[in-house]
């Protein structure tokens, strides 16, 4: 009976400190994407003006990609 009582409760732990640490990361992710759209709408949009010119640096080479 001592080994079924050490067991359960061993397992009662390990469950409890699971759920804690699954809770922590689901709530870091939960707030990360709740900051990230809030930070999507709160964000000064670029308005592209009329007769814009692209200036593009291309001072490396370029590598194609090649399929395998």
């Amino acid at each position: 009976m001592k080994d079924f009582l050490k067991i359960m409760l061993a397992s009662a732990l390990g469950f409890i400190i699971a759920n804690i640490i699954f809770s922590l990361i689901a709530m870091i992710f939960f707030f990360g994407m709740m900051g990230s759209l809030a930070g999507s709408f709160t964000a000064e949009k670029y308005v592209l003006e009329e007769n814009s010119i692209l200036n593009l640096k291309l001072n490396g080479p370029i590598n194609e990609r090649v399929a395998e």
